[in-house]
C-alpha cells in the first residue's frame, strides 16, 4: 500500500514501508543469526530491488559476521585464489535467504517506532500485527 508523507525539502512523497528479515540457510535464523528491520522507501521500488538492495547484503553480513562463509567455505581447501572466490560466490548464492512484507497502509506510527517493535517482537507475531 502507498502512503503520502511530507518531505521537508520535497513536500508530499509516495512512500512503502517494509519489513524486512533477512537469514542465511546454513542456519536459517538460529541462534540469533537473522535480522529484521523496517525501511521506507519510494512507491516505485520494486521488490527485486529491496532484494538486492537490503536482503542480500544483510544475509552476506551475516553470513561474514558470524564466519559461516570461512566454516563452509575453507581457504585452505583451494590452492588457486580464483576457485576459492567461485567457491564463495557459489556458497552465497546458495545461502543467502530472507523476505520481505509490506506494512499495512492504515499503520500510523512512524517508521522508527515499527522499527523498534519489529526487534521487540519476533517476526511471525510482528508479519501479523503490522503486514499485509
Amino acid at each position: 500500500m502507498i502512503q503520502l508523507i511530507y518531505h521537508k525539502k520535497k513536500g508530499m512523497i509516495k512512500i512503502k514501508r517494509y519489513f524486512i528479515y533477512a537469514d542465511e540457510q546454513t542456519y536459517g535464523g538460529l541462534h540469533g543469526i537473522y535480522t529484521q528491520f523496517v525501511i521506507e522507501v519510494d512507491d516505485d521500488i520494486t521488490e527485486e530491488e529491496i532484494w538486492k538492495d537490503y536482503i542480500k547484503p544483510e544475509s552476506i553480513n551475516l553470513m561474514e559476521s558470524f564466519g559461516i562463509i570461512e566454516e563452509n567455505v575453507p581457504e585452505e581447501n583451494f590452492e588457486d585464489e580464483d576457485e576459492y572466490e567461485d567457491a564463495i560466490e557459489n556458497f552465497l548464492f546458495e545461502n543467502v535467504s530472507g523476505f520481505c512484507f509490506l506494512i499495512k497502509k492504515e499503520i500510523t506510527i512512524s517508521t522508527k517506532k515499527l522499527d523498534a517493535e519489529c526487534c521487540r517482537l519476533d517476526k511471525d507475531s510482528f508479519i501479523e500485527k503490522y503486514c499485509i
